[in-house]
């Protein structure tokens, strides 16, 4: 029998040889063991030490015995030390790369970039490349990554060549060269790298130093989703479900949303329950899509968690809870979500119960700033009318006014009518009914019932505006419909006396009613009149007194003067001279006419009050004033809790 070799030998012992190619013949047909028996007997031989320690790193299983050749980092860290040392640059590269992760070993970036290094001198491609990603961590080594980087990307390297392409679109510290990046992740891409066929996308889209081509950024979305890319899956069915670069196709976008939904983001478990939710690409299951929202919610989605709070909170297609909503809500406002700010700064604004959201204008103040500097446009708005009104903070009318024209400009329709009415009424601002008709046109196109009053009414005192009637009532109308009072009241007016209509009672008391209902004063005292002239309805003293009482309990001195009326005449009431002049002198203080007019009757008269020639004079002078009522304040409009 003949004699083995012994650790003397080396590359250039035939009969190593033999069986170190032996050895490696096995190898490649996956019969690891005998490979194994073959290659323990040629150490001498740099490779042997690298397959041998691939093998220990990587596990197998043998083709011809099926045993599983376990992974084993010590065995294998040897067998790379043993090649190392001899001079292998793989295993100077498989070195390196064990003591930049720590497997099998501690962890020790001064002797990985030391092997690294070796097999760099060697001209390793793979080493080139794992030492280009150590150096881009170290912003001083930049220049050296680069180096790296273009060492192997010019050998055709796949990762050098996304990471190169990478610095020369992100990198501020080397020259930005678009064109060259391009060509790289273009080389990567057909090698199927799944980042630079991302990155391809991108530039596809955004046009960036190419010609913009949608076409081209879907294709290589495509690819990247079709080849188990999470986020080109979500990007995929982003695409088809908003419909802005295709055409919409919700069954494109459930498709991809499903796919990328296996991985468990929250992100298409989002969209998903939208969907669902909405009826879009599907028939409508409310079951499903809040089962998806939980998940999401789950998984922390801020959108999801304000979601579900908004539908516990409205409580139609589940049973309202609104300690689970705020809890949801709060939750998504930690997350960074902006409506989660608006939401429970609402929340602490209108006062709800229990700790999470009391009633507390601090709270609703720094939440709304705080959706307000990330750009939501409702929280400027309610930010706005905090300085307006001086709630919790000092009033500051010019500051309510820069940030009543920041939210115009981003669209919000109640900072148009807000900022309207000011330049509408000239309180605070230069009157301009050019610039409030701009402004509540504006908002009116967004459905704004408020601005849709204000409008009414430039048509009906033709202020900037042709006086046209019957577009007044137009908007009034539209007004009225989405439950606007002072609309209401309005057209009410307009029915009563037949102004630009058929004067007609029924629509007149309809109207009133609605408006009076919801505490419109001017309505409450039209429908007192009603019942007491019997317009419509029955004479009815009773009814009369109710609504003209609730009237005055709001200060309108028509209402006032109506009810002291009653008392001075014995309708409804016993007769009552004393409390008649005291509604009286009221409705004449706060300048009602009538008031002003009767009170000087009956101190001139002596009528129920000892004659006083003085006072009646007064009076009568004072009815003889052509006094304007006070303006109101401006309408400042505040957000309704659906507000998108």
């Amino acid at each position: 029998m003949a004699s083995s070799c012994d650790s003397r030998c080396d590359e250039h012992c035939e009969r190593c040889n033999v069986t170190y190619k032996t050895g490696v013949g096995l190898y490649e047909q996956k019969r690891y063991q005998r490979a194994i028996n073959h290659l323990k007997k040629t150490q001498n031989i740099p490779m042997s030490n690298y397959i041998m320690g691939i093998i220990n790193y990587k596990g197998c299983i043998d083709n011809e015995t099926k045993v599983i050749i376990e992974s084993n980092y010590e065995t294998a860290f040897k067998y790379f030390k043993n090649g190392a040392e001899q001079g292998e640059p793989k295993s100077q590269y498989m070195l390196g790369s064990m003591y930049y992760i720590g497997d099998g070993i501690k962890k020790n970036i001064k002797k990985s970039i030391k092997w690294l290094t070796r097999s760099v001198d060697q001209d390793n491609t793979d080493a080139q490349t794992k030492l280009g990603e150590i150096y881009l961590l170290d912003k001083d080594e930049i220049k050296l990554a680069y180096k790296m980087f273009k060492k192997a990307s010019e050998k055709q390297d796949t990762i050098a060549q996304y990471n190169l392409a990478t610095m020369y679109l992100t990198e501020s510290r080397i020259e930005n060269n678009y064109k060259e990046a391009f060509h790289l992740f273009k080389l990567a891409a057909n090698k199927e790298h799944i980042n630079s066929m991302v990155n391809l996308g991108i530039m596809y889209f955004k046009g960036i130093d190419i010609k913009q081509n949608f076409e081209e950024a879907i294709k290589w979305y495509s690819k990247a989703a079709e080849l188990n890319d999470r986020e080109s899956q979500f990007m995929m069915g982003n695409i088809y479900y908003n419909g802005s670069i295709v055409e919409l196709d919700y069954t494109q976008a459930l498709y991809w949303f499903e796919l990328e939904s296996k991985h468990e983001d929250s992100k298409s478990l989002y969209k998903l329950a939208l969907m669902y939710l909405n009826g879009q690409g599907v028939e409508i299951n409310n079951i499903k899509g809040i089962d998806y929202l939980q998940q999401a919610s789950d998984k922390r989605d801020a959108n999801a968690l304000n979601d579900l709070g908004e539908i516990y909170l409205e409580g139609k297609i589940i049973e309202k809870d609104v300690d689970l909503s705020i809890e949801y809500i709060k939750l998504g406002s930690i997350l960074g979500n902006i409506k989660s700010h608006y939401n429970l700064a609402s929340f602490h604004y209108r006062g709800c119960k229990g700790e999470n959201a009391a009633y507390n204008l601090k709270e609703a103040f720094r939440l709304y700033k705080l959706g307000a500097d990330k750009g939501d446009i409702n929280s400027l708005n309610n930010l706005a009318s905090f300085y307006y009104k001086g709630e919790h903070v000092e009033k500051n009318v010019d500051e309510a006014i820069r940030l009543y024209k920041i939210a115009v400009e981003k669209g919000n329709q109640h900072s148009q009518n807000s900022l309207g009415a000011m330049y509408y009424i000239g309180k605070y601002i230069e009157q301009d009914y050019k610039e409030a008709n701009r402004l509540f046109q504006l908002s009116a196109d967004q459905g704004n019932e408020n601005a849709m009053y204000y409008l009414g009414m430039m048509y009906m005192n033709g202020l900037d505006v042709v006086k046209n009637d019957a577009e007044a009532i137009r908007l009034f109308t539209l007004s009225a419909e989405k439950n606007n009072i002072h609309s209401q009241s309005m057209l009410g007016d307009f029915y009563l006396h037949g102004y630009g209509v058929i004067q007609n009672y029924e629509t007149a008391f309809k109207w009133f009613k609605r408006a009076a209902e919801q505490g419109n004063a001017d309505a409450q005292n039209n429908l007192g009149a009603m019942y007491y002239n019997g317009k419509y309805v029955s004479q009815n003293y009773t009814e009369s007194i109710k609504w003209y009482k609730k009237a005055t309990e709001q200060k309108l001195p028509s209402a006032i003067y109506n009810l002291a009326t009653m008392y001075l005449n014995g309708e409804g009431f016993k007769l009552n001279i004393k409390k008649a002049l005291s509604l009286i002198i009221s409705a004449a203080e706060l300048n009602n006419k009538d008031a002003q007019f009767k009170l000087s009757e009956m101190y001139l008269n002596g009528e129920g009050i000892e004659k006083d020639y003085e006072e009646g004079t007064k009076w009568f002078a004072r009815y003889n004033v052509n006094e304007e009522d006070d303006i109101l304040d401006a309408n400042v409009d505040e957000n309704e809790e659906d507000d998108e």
